[in-house]
């Protein structure tokens, strides 16, 4: 069973240039040498055009169509290729909508509060801290794609920015601190039709914790109670200096600074510090 390839009916050739949508006509005989060879046997053949496989002159113009047909007796073989532009050759990237999909990151983080928002402690009433005790923790991610003609500054200026505003992703509603943007990809440089761009991609990595850090407020040392200006060693139950951090009276008390006696998780106190840069997301594609 073999179908033979007759080659190209050069006085078939046909094109149409509509306003820059140009289009392509080819025209290939070939033969069969069996009844029992069909349409599929003769349009499968590995010299015709394959779909999607750009015109010889020219690379935007791409095979969008076969057309198989039969023309003397059972033989003879006649198969029509239609080339076109692609549609999307003639769009400007930057029109094109950003992607947006979902995944989620799970990992270790040290835990210095309990589920119910307390200081944890041992039954002596010392704060864990060789080793902390670890937790898992989980991060929601948003990860959106979108093309630019030029790299957009906000891969400089909002890397590793917490959001200072509530904000919606694909309708889901985030409240502030809670989500920063992180993880930025470019691409190599592409072309579309007479259209160069990058796709930059970058993901929104949300906590419900959010990101900023709270620590229990504990150390080797305390403030003086007769000098504020001074640093005096924590004390032990035998008056000796401390080895380990213990936990200290926080800013809002009037002991603050000073050796918080007999904690528990009831009475720690907790430090909260902004370890990122805080700005508005909703400027990125996607996040409004």
């Amino acid at each position: 069973m073999t179908v033979k390839f007759h080659g190209e009916v050069h006085e078939a050739r046909k094109g149409k240039n509509d306003k820059g949508e140009r289009a392509y006509t080819r025209v290939f005989k070939l033969e069969t040498s069996l009844l029992s060879e069909d349409v599929f046997d003769v349009g499968s053949h590995a010299s015709l055009p394959a779909i999607g496989q750009a015109y010889p002159r020219d690379p935007d113009s791409l095979c969008q169509s076969i057309d198989v047909q039969c023309v003397a007796g059972w033989k003879q073989w006649q198969v029509t290729a239609e080339y076109k532009v692609d549609e999307g050759s003639y769009v400007d990237p930057e029109d094109d909508t950003y992607k947006l999909s979902w995944s989620s990151e799970i990992y270790q983080e040290p835990a210095f509060r309990d589920a119910d928002n307390k200081g944890m402690f041992n039954s002596a009433g010392d704060y864990y801290v060789d080793p902390p005790i670890q937790r898992d923790a989980a991060q929601l991610i948003a990860k959106f794609k979108k093309n630019y003609a030029v790299i957009p500054s906000f891969v400089l200026s909002l890397q590793n920015v917490v959001n200072d505003s509530s904000i919606s992703i694909g309708g889901l509603s985030i409240d502030q601190y809670l989500a920063k943007m992180t993880r930025v990809e470019i691409s190599e440089f592409k072309k579309r039709g007479n259209y160069k761009y990058y796709t930059v991609s970058y993901e929104i990595h949300i906590k419900k914790e959010g990101w900023r850090v709270a620590v229990l407020d504990a150390g080797l040392r305390q403030i003086d109670p007769d000098d504020d200006t001074k640093r005096i060693p924590c004390k032990d139950a035998d008056d000796e200096p401390v080895t380990t951090a213990v936990a200290l009276y926080g800013v809002d008390s009037p002991n603050q600074g000073q050796q918080l006696l007999n904690p528990t998780p009831d009475t720690a106190y907790f430090k909260e510090f902004k370890v990122y840069a805080e700005g508005d997301l909703s400027v990125l594609p996607g996040v409004s």
